[in-house]
């Protein structure tokens, strides 16, 4: 394991435990389901910073172009808090019932559809992170399909703003969280509309292909 990528690993971590030992002392839900919120709070912000941090190498190549290799670690990790997330809802929350999650009686359907939308994609671009897969495809149709992580950020804001009438992003969490998934998405889209490049330095892509 590159130096890098432990740091993202171990940092993603921390702020796993940031939110559940802030969740612990300001409810009274059980850990399980502490645990729960706190890995899908987690998982967002991963993704969404993953995200912004190609924006961000485009508009401030000098400041961030070197930081695109924390990407990948950082994308994985969100990937990982989300199946964490989704484990505990299926089993602690739905006791493994697959035909009621997805039937209409579930109040929270909608927002299922969401979620299991949103991990499908991150399930599909964790699949193929792997060296070899990124060399198989090719290292630009490789980048291409990883574009489709802003298609998941979308349905995971869905999935909060439709959970429980949009409760989640009424709290203080809540909107900082939808606010940083916001930034990510609109930077993508003003990167495109500018049409601006993205620089990737030849260790983030030493490490990407490296078996």
């Amino acid at each position: 394991m590159h130096s890098h990528e432990f740091r993202a690993y171990a940092n993603s971590f921390l702020v796993f435990l940031f939110f559940l030992t802030f969740n612990i002392f300001t409810n009274d839900f059980l850990l399980l389901k502490n645990m729960s919120k706190a890995s899908a709070v987690t998982a967002t912000i991963l993704i969404a910073i993953t995200l912004l941090l190609g924006p961000l190498s485009r508009f401030f190549p000098k400041q961030f172009r070197y930081d695109l290799v924390y990407r990948k670690p950082l994308g994985l990790a969100g990937f990982g808090f989300a199946v964490i997330h989704a484990t505990i809802v299926f089993f602690n929350t739905y006791n493994t019932d697959l035909f009621y999650i997805f039937s209409e009686s579930n109040p929270n359907f909608i927002p299922v559809v969401y979620g299991t939308v949103a991990l499908l994609i991150l399930i599909a671009l964790a699949c193929t992170s792997a060296p070899k897969s990124i060399k198989n495809m090719g290292f630009e149709k490789w980048k291409t399909f990883q574009r489709t992580g802003y298609i998941a950020l979308i349905f995971v804001i869905l999935h909060f703003a439709s959970l429980g009438n949009g409760y989640f992003l009424k709290s203080t969490i809540g909107k900082t969280v939808f606010a940083l998934a916001l930034i990510a998405l609109v930077f993508k889209a003003i990167s495109i509309i500018l049409k601006k490049q993205k620089m990737h330095s030849s260790k983030e892509i030493e490490h990407l292909t490296k078996l």
